[in-house]
């Protein structure tokens, strides 16, 4: 679940809180919300979000992981599905440290329900610089939220961070690269044009 500029305060959240709580949840599917994702999985389980403007978090800053949260696979990888010697590699190499400089951008804030939870279901695993709740999870799901952006440069151990959640949460293998892509597109646009003719715009045409 992305981030994005609205609020859950202001925007009409109800259908992908319901998605998150009756769906997914169910199902058991794997979800990482950034930012404003991360409240929508805050609201869907019956946490709280407070607007702070005044004390937003916003460009770098720093979060503290708990020592109790760093055996979870997002943090510490240790899915050997495939005994490879990339994998053996990953576990050494891929774990993150428990004070990380990110990058912050957002106004509304968790509200801490009790020490170390947001909700019946869902935990704290960070704090951010000012003490707010800066990384969530559901109890027994793999359901994660950040409140800073794992996705951009600024993040320390950001890529790592999603190639985690993809590899050791998700148990997505990585076989599928860019090259695969272009030759799968080639495909499907020869099958579709056949012998006829093509207009083909590229870059600046586009």
């Amino acid at each position: 679940l992305s981030g994005g500029p609205g609020s859950i305060h202001l925007d009409d959240i109800s259908a992908v809180k319901n998605i998150i709580s009756d769906e997914w949840n169910s199902k058991n599917i794997p979800i990482l919300g950034i930012c404003m994702g991360c409240q929508l999985i805050v609201a869907a389980c019956d946490g709280s979000i407070e607007s702070n403007k005044l004390n937003s978090e916003y460009g770098i800053s720093s979060v503290k992981i708990e020592d109790s949260a760093m055996d979870y696979a997002i943090f510490s990888p240790h899915n050997m599905f495939i005994p490879t010697v990339e994998n053996f590699d990953r576990i050494y190499n891929k774990k993150i440290a428990k004070n990380v400089s990110v990058w912050m951008s957002h106004k509304d804030s968790i509200v801490e329900r009790e020490k170390g939870w947001v909700s019946d279901s869902l935990m704290v695993l960070a704090y951010s610089e000012g003490g707010s709740p800066s990384i969530i999870k559901f109890d027994e799901k793999s359901i994660y939220g950040f409140m800073f952006h794992p996705e951009v440069s600024h993040t320390r151990y950001g890529k790592t961070i999603i190639e985690n959640f993809l590899r050791d949460v998700c148990c997505i293998s990585t076989t599928w690269k860019t090259c695969n892509g272009l030759e799968e597109t080639v495909s499907i646009i020869k099958d579709r044009v056949g012998e006829s003719c093509v207009i083909m715009a590229v870059s600046g045409g586009v």
